[in-house]
């Protein structure tokens, strides 16, 4: 058989040179829970029986180059019903390496292999010094695992900025890439890499509806995802594309994603709105709904929880002040001037700020640590603040309790500078010790420190 002829089979062929194994995938569920997974030859015509119904494949491929394939996967019932399935594929990775650099972007990055340390629900761990082995270490992420047993991660697509995984092998000196769209009527597709426990084979799966297996990540509750019901002569769509290159470090990969990476998003006609009037309506919207008496703050959202109601940076508090002052009408104007006021109580012993402000209290009160992120962000749009301010217009005298806000934050950050040799994650509120170290939260501090000695 002339192999050219064939679009699938000529991809499939080059696959195999580096052992990798397509094949088309069925899963049928209860609840979230899964009972019965078939996977069969990625195959024009493969049938599978699941979820006391079949289902054929209809599958179209289309070349996008020697090495690149575009494929529809049309699913349809053709006897029976299909309760309570997801459906997809799935990519077999016979020569697998704990090496291999797993990328899904602005999830995803290296794999996420790193030392986790377990947050949800449950103290944060005392170590203040950073392992020189293992720089960086995360809080629940979807991740695979940082040394022995079961390694697995599973996202939306709504988890990515892009609907892809990627993949770099060192050994095979090759970068490959999965895409696919954003999801269906049915919600958004699942994204999934288990490796074996041995790491040397891994299995990458693209499957919709997307049903997380064991609750998320970050949360060990019940979620909303639910698998599909298929009634009799039922169509079910799936696109996607592979791409295999030439790639020898992880840039190489990210390259070749950034050629490729719109392929499948949908074209929207642009309608153009100015910055102004876009500006215009989220300053009303936050005059009308965010602002808070009698404390005087701009909430983030509508106050349904703590990370709603106020942050003390991150994504609000001085983060909504700083444009509103500058850019906002004369209410706005005063009424940031009122909200600096309310984030100087949030000051702790050591000179760092709390965090989230809910129902009358700030909610880490007491001895929990100070997360530096919080911080790093307050000091930086306080002292762009009070740069502005000292010139105008209109000028305005520095308030005494925001100077003292800002000399606090300041020395509390090159005390912890000096002291430990690094800018921490989490430390103490009343001595600025640290309690967890190595991490890039305050990572606006250096900006804050050199507007502050401009300052003073």
């Amino acid at each position: 058989m002339n192999h050219h002829s064939d679009p699938l089979l000529s991809f499939q062929t080059h696959l195999q040179t580096q052992s990798i194994q397509a094949s088309v995938l069925g899963l049928h569920y209860t609840g979230s829970q899964l009972e019965q997974s078939q996977s069969l030859e990625l195959a024009d015509g493969a049938c599978l029986n699941l979820g006391g119904g079949r289902v054929q494949l209809q599958l179209q491929a289309k070349d996008l180059s020697p090495s690149s394939i575009a494929l529809d996967l049309k699913f349809s019932v053709v006897e029976g019903s299909c309760q309570d399935i997801a459906l997809g594929l799935q990519l077999h990775f016979e020569q697998w390496s704990e090496k291999d650099w797993v990328f899904l972007p602005a999830c995803v990055y290296a794999g996420n292999r790193f030392p986790i340390y377990e947050a949800y629900g449950k103290p944060i761990p005392h170590s203040p010094e950073p392992d020189p082995h293992n720089w960086v270490q995360l809080s629940n992420a979807p991740h695979l695992t940082h040394g022995p047993g079961p390694s697995r991660f599973q996202v939306l697509t709504g988890d990515c900025a892009t609907p892809c995984v990627g993949i770099y092998s060192p050994g095979f000196q090759r970068g490959f890439l999965l895409m696919t769209d954003q999801g269906t009527t049915q919600g958004d597709h699942a994204l999934e890499l288990i490796e074996s426990e041995d790491r040397r084979s891994a299995r990458l799966i693209l499957k919709s509806p997307g049903v997380r297996e064991g609750g998320k990540y970050n949360y060990p509750g019940p979620l909303a995802d639910r698998p599909m019901n298929l009634e009799p002569g039922a169509v079910f769509h799936l696109r996607l594309e592979l791409h295999s290159f030439p790639a020898h470090s992880p840039e190489d990969l990210y390259a070749g994603f950034l050629r490729v990476r719109k392929h499948l998003a949908p074209q929207r006609d642009r309608a153009e709105l100015p910055f102004r009037s876009a500006f215009q309506l989220i300053e009303d919207k936050h005059n009308r709904e965010s602002w808070v008496e009698p404390e005087g703050y701009w909430s983030v959202g509508m106050r349904e929880s703590s990370s709603q109601n106020f942050q003390t940076g991150w994504v609000g508090g001085p983060n909504t002040i700083w444009p509103l002052l500058i850019s906002g009408d004369a209410t706005s104007f005063h009424r940031a001037l009122r909200a600096w006021d309310f984030i100087c109580g949030s000051a702790t012993p050591s000179g760092f700020v709390r965090s989230c402000y809910h129902q009358g209290s700030w909610q880490d009160h007491g001895d929990r640590p100070c997360y530096l992120r919080y911080s790093a962000d307050t000091l930086y749009f306080l002292m762009k603040t009070l740069l502005h301010l000292r010139v105008g217009p209109p000028h305005v005298e520095p308030r005494p309790n925001w100077l003292s806000l800002a000399r606090g934050l300041a020395d509390a950050f090159v005390k912890v500078w000096h002291e430990a040799g690094h800018l921490p994650h989490y430390v103490h509120p009343q001595t600025g010790a640290v309690y967890l170290g190595g991490s890039c939260a305050a990572a606006l501090a250096p900006a804050g420190l050199a507007l502050a000695a401009r300052f003073f």
